[in-house]
């Protein structure tokens, strides 16, 4: 190297024009973006919780981690949000206890197919009866 070609060098470096010989190229891509979405999964009272007072997304997420709840969980979490106010929530309820076999499922069901109410709630919880 010449004379010439270090003092030149050195006057990128101290210019800033040279910081990006010293960087990673690779450190300057924003992983969140190139990475797929990976969903965090949702223990039984984030999902009541969610799904009782979440926004519009929060709701979406916590509907899709239902089934991934061990039966028992899900049959808890289904008999609280079937005794809420909402009647969406009643309804997402309704739907779900008909998935489950079990006796506190459909005694749920058999009272919500004769007392709530609503009438799409009424429909759903008594639908193949």
């Amino acid at each position: 190297m010449t004379k010439g070609t270090i003092i030149l060098f050195f006057l990128i470096l101290l210019t800033g024009g040279g910081a990006f010989l010293f960087v990673n190229r690779d450190a300057l891509i924003d992983r969140s973006l190139t990475e797929p979405y990976v969903e965090k999964d949702l223990k039984a009272e984030e999902i009541r919780t969610k799904l009782l007072s979440g926004d519009l997304l929060q709701k979406i997420a916590a509907r899709k981690q239902i089934d991934k709840l061990e039966p028992e969980k899900k049959l808890r979490v289904m008999l609280v949000l079937a005794d809420k106010s909402d009647a969406i929530v009643r309804l997402l309820a309704a739907k779900e206890l008909r998935k489950i076999d079990d006796p506190k499922a459909v005694a749920k069901l058999a009272w919500l197919a004769e007392n709530d109410p609503d009438e799409t709630v009424r429909e759903v919880a008594g639908a193949g009866r």
